[in-house]
């Protein structure tokens, strides 16, 4: 038999019950006496009824919001107060950094010069010690292959190759990028050692490695990247490949701090000037440089931020570096955007 019916207890809604008189119980109850009076079922016909429904929800929604995060407010209101007392504490105090705190000199010296001394060893990278089979240039032109290209598996020879975009392929050919960055990391370092220590090998060695890798026509490499992330099969080179020289926006930088050096050959500086400036040219009127400049992701920054690199030093001007750069990305639509997202962030600086 079922057992006896428990009466359950009344409750209570009106104003005037004690419970009420609390702050937030009386808040919630005005809060659904308000809902209540917006949320009338509407007649038929009566558009102002279907308005005043519509209006309610949107109402529900931002009166539950308020209420669930009043706490919420009230610790981010604390922090921001602490932020603030702590801020007017350190402001008011004596500074105790002195500028050799930030002299990159004292911070970094030692590996700067550990990385400069094995500059000073380095055989002088050229990319004519390393064939590409697959590259419609000459023995003196950049190639590289795209990322995510990969053989098709179902051709003999694997022709044209196929996008596994996100994919990296590891067999793609990647010489040329490996001596750019050998270039990039030798030069910077053997510029900020002589630029701490004034020892004269750090620029003689930088000068010899700048000469074989940009003036001498044996082993020069041409300034463009005509054949830069090619896709076998499919194109001998692309707009995307100019982003692989953004190794060498570093490289400017190192030839000013070692230029006043007696022991830096005008010729040598006259030479890299004029192999910058027909790099940039390059890149403003060819068709892969017209196109990278209109692309909307990671790539037009660094485009962007070689030209005005470039620019900025080896004419004293950043004229017409930005291009027609479109802010409006397209990286939330492929895969991995977010690692590409913050790549572009980081082209631009």
């Amino acid at each position: 038999m079922p057992g006896p019916r428990v009466k359950r207890r009344q409750r209570k809604s009106h104003p005037d019950n004690e419970a009420l008189h609390s702050s937030k119980a009386f808040h919630d109850h005005r809060q659904i006496e308000t809902i209540r009076s917006f949320t009338r079922i509407p007649r038929k016909g009566d558009a102002a009824g279907k308005m005043r429904l519509q209006n309610s929800i949107l109402l529900k929604s931002v009166l539950m919001a308020s209420a669930n995060n009043r706490r919420r407010l009230r610790c981010c209101l604390w922090i921001f107060l602490a932020t603030v007392s702590v801020w007017v504490d350190l402001s008011s105090a004596q500074p105790v950094l002195t500028k050799s705190a930030f002299d990159v000199a004292v911070i970094d010296r030692e590996r700067i010069l550990k990385a400069a001394n094995v500059a000073l060893d380095l055989e002088p990278p050229t990319i004519r010690k390393y064939h590409a089979k697959l590259s419609e240039g000459g023995p003196n032109d950049f190639y590289s292959n795209a990322d995510y290209f990969w053989p098709d598996p179902v051709k003999p020879d694997g022709l044209p190759y196929i996008n596994r975009d996100g994919k990296s392929n590891p067999d793609n050919f990647d010489h040329h990028r490996r001596a750019m960055r050998q270039v990039r990391d030798a030069v910077a370092a053997l510029g900020a050692a002589w630029k701490i220590t004034n020892d004269p090998r750090y620029v003689k060695k930088a000068d010899a490695l700048l000469r074989v890798f940009f003036l001498d026509p044996k082993s020069r490499m041409n300034p463009n990247l005509q054949f830069a992330q090619a896709v076998p099969g499919r194109s001998p080179g692309r707009s995307y490949g100019i982003i692989d020289g953004l190794h060498l926006v570093e490289i400017p930088p190192a030839i000013a701090a070692m230029q006043s050096s007696s022991m830096f050959p005008r010729e040598t500086l006259a030479g890299l000037q004029q192999w910058f400036r027909e790099m940039t040219d390059w890149m403003l009127t060819s068709r892969n440089g017209k196109e990278e400049a209109n692309a909307r992701n990671n790539h037009a920054a660094c485009r962007t931020r070689r030209h005005g690199g470039y620019a900025q030093y080896f004419r004293g001007t950043d004229d017409n570096c930005a291009g027609s750069f479109d802010s409006r990305s397209v990286e939330p639509t492929r895969n991995r955007r977010g690692h590409r997202s913050r790549r572009k962030c980081a082209g631009c600086f």
